[in-house]
């Protein structure tokens, strides 16, 4: 298929990652689009394709002066981003593939035991992350308000996502009414519509 090496080669940047956070014993689960990834490199399926140039992934607050230290080893040309009160919101400068950052949320208690996160292997290292379905659960509340016009990325995430799961229209309407937090009136207006003609980043290898 058209995009397999590219995602080949962000598994291989990815599995380096996880095996360091592992080693390390580090609490941690993997979002975003790498994980999409991740699913389309499992399932062979890469028809629909977003780039993405960073890693996300959650922790706990306590964890992240292990997880920044781990990293710096790993890259010690990297750059370490922090909000007003000093926690870690993003390491720059990654530069593995076209993977060039880490963007990270932390919480005090990360629950990777809820119904929305699975238990993954990239080769011989295990990782949680979002399941499908808390995929399609965060991409739809982002979706149906105002966020679409921010995150009109997610509108095409599901769009892969029902294709890589083979996902019949009537299960993907039961999907977007049972996880929506509006009527999706915002995805009509003027705003969303700039964000979708101005949208890059997503190829089709139907074209």
């Amino acid at each position: 298929m058209r995009y397999t090496s590219v995602i080949s080669s962000e598994m291989n940047s990815l599995y380096r990652v996880i095996k360091v956070l592992n080693n390390q014993n580090i609490k941690y689960k993997i979002k975003g689009n790498i994980l999409l990834h991740f699913l389309q490199y499992e399932t062979e399926c890469d028809r629909y394709f977003r780039g993405t140039q960073d890693i996300d992934l959650s922790t706990e607050h306590k964890e992240l002066e292990k997880l920044k230290k781990s990293i710096e080893l790993m890259y010690p040309d990297c750059e370490i981003i922090t909000n007003d009160e000093g926690i870690v919101k993003r390491i720059k400068n990654i530069n593995q593939f076209n993977l060039s950052q880490i963007d990270i949320s932390s919480t005090n208690n990360l629950n990777l035991m809820d119904e929305f996160t699975s238990l993954y292997a990239l080769k011989d290292q295990k990782f949680y992350g979002n399941s499908t379905e808390g995929i399609f659960k965060d991409k739809i509340r982002s979706i149906s308000s105002i966020s679409v016009s921010r995150r009109f990325k997610d509108v095409i995430d599901i769009f892969i996502l029902k294709d890589m799961l083979d996902m019949t229209d009537s299960e993907l309407k039961y999907r977007l009414n049972k996880y929506k937090i509006g009527n999706f009136e915002q995805y009509f207006k003027r705003e969303t519509i700039i964000a979708k003609e101005q949208f890059k980043g997503f190829v089709s290898s139907e074209n």
